[in-house]
Formats: C-alpha cells, sequence, structure tokens
C-alpha cells in the first residue's frame, strides 16, 4: 500500500511527459486517444480522454480526432465509437473518426492517414492521453507525423487502469506502469522502433 501510495505517484511524475497548455496555442486538432472499451461503457480512461478532450476542443475552437480500438471483442471499434459519439455530442464538438486500430502505433497511423485524405488542415496536433502512457505517445507521434506541432496533455494516471479492463496489462497501477516502460525500451532499441505496431494487447476476447 505504501508502494502505491507514495512511490507509485513520484515514479509516474518522473515519467511523464506532458506540455504545459498556455491557452495560446492555435490547436487544429485534438486527438483523443483509446484505452479500449467494454460492451456496454467505456473504459474508464477512454471516457476520461473523451471528455478531456471534447473540453479542449471547446476551448480551442477545434474538431476531436479518434481511431476505435477493435480487437477487444466482436464489434468493439464500433461500441466504442457509438459511446465515444455520445460523450462528443454532449459537448456538440465536430468529431472525424479514423478507421480501427489495434495498438498505439496503428492508431496514429489510422489519424494520419485520415488527415491525408481528407487533407485536414491541422498543423498543430493536441494528443490527449494518460500520464503513463504520455511518453510513448510523444515517441510515437512525433515520428508518424513529423511534420506536425505536437502536445501532449494527460489525464491523471488514476484513470489508466481498472480491475475489469479488457486489456490485461491495464487492469492494475503497477501492471501498467512496467508495460509503458518496456514499450518504450523496445520504441528505444535499434531495429524495433514503430515496428512494434505489428503487436497488440492481450484482452479477454
Amino acid at each position: 500500500m505504501v508502494l502505491t501510495n507514495r512511490l507509485l505517484p513520484f515514479l509516474v511524475r518522473r515519467w511523464k511527459d506532458e506540455d504545459v497548455l498556455t491557452g495560446q496555442e492555435r490547436v487544429g486538432l485534438v486527438v483523443s486517444t483509446s484505452y479500449g472499451t467494454g460492451r456496454e461503457v467505456l473504459v474508464r480512461a477512454t471516457e476520461a480522454i473523451a471528455r478531456r478532450s471534447a473540453v479542449l476542443a471547446t476551448k480551442y475552437g477545434a474538431a476531436v480526432i479518434y481511431a476505435p480500438c477493435s480487437y477487444l471483442f466482436p464489434g468493439a471499434e464500433r461500441v466504442e465509437a457509438d459511446l465515444k459519439e455520445r460523450v462528443f455530442a454532449e459537448y456538440g464538438v465536430k468529431t472525424h473518426r479514423a478507421d480501427s486500430m489495434e495498438n498505439t502505433v496503428q492508431e496514429a497511423r489510422s489519424i494520419a492517414s485520415y488527415i491525408s485524405q481528407h487533407n485536414l488542415q491541422h498543423g498543430h496536433l493536441l494528443i490527449v492521453t494518460g500520464e503513463m502512457h504520455s511518453r510513448s505517445a510523444r515517441w510515437i507521434w512525433t515520428r508518424v507525423m513529423p511534420k506536425s506541432k505536437i502536445t501532449v496533455t494527460c489525464v491523471p494516471y488514476t484513470w489508466e487502469y481498472q480491475p475489469d479492463q479488457p486489456v490485461y496489462a491495464q487492469r492494475g497501477p503497477w501492471k501498467w506502469l512496467s508495460a509503458n516502460v518496456a514499450r518504450q525500451t523496445l520504441l528505444w532499441t535499434p531495429g524495433i522502433g514503430l515496428r512494434i505496431g505489428a503487436i497488440h494487447h492481450r484482452s479477454t476476447g
């Protein structure tokens, strides 16, 4: 308990890679990242990120773009998209749905492809994710979209895990932190990097 209450917040503060928002940023698109969904409700992280994304989109007069996760169970991408659109509708923000994906690399590539195909004027992308995931998110996005300005903002790490998460690695704080450290190590490894896009998390199916 002491490790979770004291050491974990310290490690997350050292690990996360987040920008300070001034409110003066000229944001073109807000990227609402995905942690997947349950069959009837979004997982806590995905909903928290969706709501944070909608608030920021309203603030900056920008649209939200997202790519739903497909592998958790049959039809998961449709369920996630429907549930997210309900959240975004509460705030009245414009949305763009990219093709479905299975991990962060695929998510970034799917959204980048959508932006290119639809000639969306973005320039400055605001990536909304969780604190534990922020370091990998920035590393991936700056390489998938090297000509775009990337800004990262986070929801608290306490939203990033839950006992009934369909993704095994996201069922506890230490599991999820360890998974993010392992992912980043692979991203930094010569010859691997973005090739981890061929891998996806395990789920209960």
